[in-house]
């Protein structure tokens, strides 16, 4: 009985999962937040002196 429950669950949470990647505003504030965390993270890293290892690359 505990399998089906969490079975139902887990669907439930699947088909809420979906409705939210076809929701634009909801993907824009998801984007903004990971922009958001990523963006802390660099700057805790260059406040620390860690140097970020990738390279300008030249476009010609």
């Amino acid at each position: 009985m505990m399998v089906q429950t969490e079975n139902h669950q887990n669907r439930q949470k699947l088909e809420e999962l979906k409705k939210l990647i076809n929701d634009d505003l909801y993907l824009a504030g998801a984007i903004q937040r990971i922009a958001q965390v990523l963006s802390e993270e660099l700057l805790e890293e260059q406040s620390r002196g860690a140097v970020h290892g990738r390279k300008r690359q030249r476009w010609i």
